[in-house]
């Protein structure tokens, strides 16, 4: 008897599953066994993952003359459960979309307005202050001179500019506590 064996018996054959016994009797038998030169054979890799087929790949291959052939079997993972996570991150992302943060950010900028205003008035009251520390000196100093001196000796004593001395000076005129008397191109500073 003649019998035609395709690889695939063969791979059952040499694995040795319930198909490969069947094919073991005819092996060890007298038969002639014929294996076609022109085949199809298919090639298939599996990645498994606790048993469970995580990556399949199957190729298909056609051999049309003897020899030996090399073929790169590439197993890509599968990323079936990657793509239902990130369907699922797109939802929550258009959840957040749908939400109105308006009432959120008017209160924040509301807030960061407040909170600027009340540096600018602290700064402001703080250099009201600092100026009338040093009017309250200014004062001193011309009662320690006999409450009368020019306005150049002031600013050599003061460590401000010239501009601060004389805007403090003109503070003290219009709130009626010094007089300027102007004397060529100076000024004498007179206690009220």
């Amino acid at each position: 008897m003649t019998v035609t064996f395709d690889s695939s018996a063969w791979i059952e054959y040499f694995s040795g599953s319930d198909l490969g016994l069947q094919v073991k009797d005819f092996v060890d038998g007298k038969q002639i066994i014929y294996t076609p030169v022109i085949d199809l054979h298919e090639i298939k890799a599996k990645y498994l993952v606790n048993n469970e087929t995580y990556s399949s790949v199957i190729e298909t291959i056609d051999i049309k003359t003897q020899g030996d052939f090399r073929l790169d079997l590439i197993l890509f993972p599968n990323f079936e459960l990657e793509e239902e996570i990130l369907k699922e991150a797109e939802l929550e992302v258009e959840d957040l979309e749908e939400k109105d943060y308006t009432v959120p950010i008017i209160f924040a900028v509301i807030l960061g307005i407040g909170i600027i205003l009340y540096l600018i008035s602290k700064l402001i009251k703080s250099k009201e202050e600092i100026e009338a520390d040093e009017a309250k000196k200014i004062i001193e100093f011309i009662k320690k001179h006999g409450s009368r001196i020019t306005q150049k000796d002031i600013r050599k004593n003061f460590p401000s500019s010239e501009a601060k001395i004389s805007l403090i000076l003109t503070e003290l005129e219009e709130k009626g506590i010094i007089k300027k008397i102007k004397r060529g191109r100076g000024n004498i500073i007179v206690l009220k």
